[in-house]
């Protein structure tokens, strides 16, 4: 089984899940227009070529590394928007719990069935404007801190029973959880490099 825990980011890293995208493959058996498909062809062989890359240099440190298989000849475009490049973007782990509240989690079976459902928790919030609340893209771990960062776009499609629901669950696992509202991807504005230590883009103090 796949262990799951994370406390903070400067922790050493032992295990990494990888995205993946479609293979060159996948567009030509829909692009027919050679000026439209050679583009995408070339996009698609060189993502994989970085892909790969990433995991020979995370291996190369001693980590060990996971990519999601999905089938993409029964990719469906009306039903997920892509295919899955970004994990940080659907999933987040919190302590020895993985995180993910937007129904991306089909084409990421081949991953999930491989961790303990107890360290799951899993929610299809992506028709009530919180399909994103829970991603590594808006939430910094430090220790027994989570700075957690979500925008209510949309008032009456927001349910605050469900932040209150994940709040309570951190602080019952003795974290402090210190909420904002700036609507960017805190992961882009700043980085705790070590404790004592940030790098950021601007003042985020306040």
């Amino acid at each position: 089984m796949i262990p799951i825990k994370g406390y903070a980011t400067f922790h050493q890293l032992k295990h990494c899940l990888l995205g993946k995208h479609f293979t060159s493959d996948y567009f030509a058996r829909h692009v027919s227009i050679p000026k439209v498909l050679d583009p995408l062809k070339r996009i698609a062989d060189e993502t994989e070529e970085d892909f790969q890359k990433l995991d020979s240099i995370l291996k190369e440190h001693g980590v060990t590394t996971y990519r999601p298989e999905f089938d993409e000849n029964n990719f469906n475009l009306f039903e997920e928007p892509h295919p899955p490049v970004t994990p940080r973007d659907h999933y987040a782990v919190v302590g020895e719990t993985i995180y993910g509240t937007d129904g991306h989690r089909g084409m990421y079976d081949s991953v999930f069935k491989n961790i303990n459902p107890q360290n799951t928790f899993i929610r299809d919030w992506e028709g009530s404007d919180q399909g994103s609340l829970l991603t590594t893209a808006n939430i910094c771990r430090v220790g027994k801190d989570i700075f957690w960062d979500y925008l209510v776009n949309d008032p009456s499609r927001f349910s605050n029973s469900n932040v209150e629901e994940i709040k309570s669950k951190w602080e019952s696992e003795g974290f402090r959880v210190h909420i904002s509202h700036r609507g960017y991807h805190s992961d882009g504005s700043f980085c705790v490099v070590k404790p004592g230590l940030i790098v950021t883009l601007g003042d985020v103090q306040d």
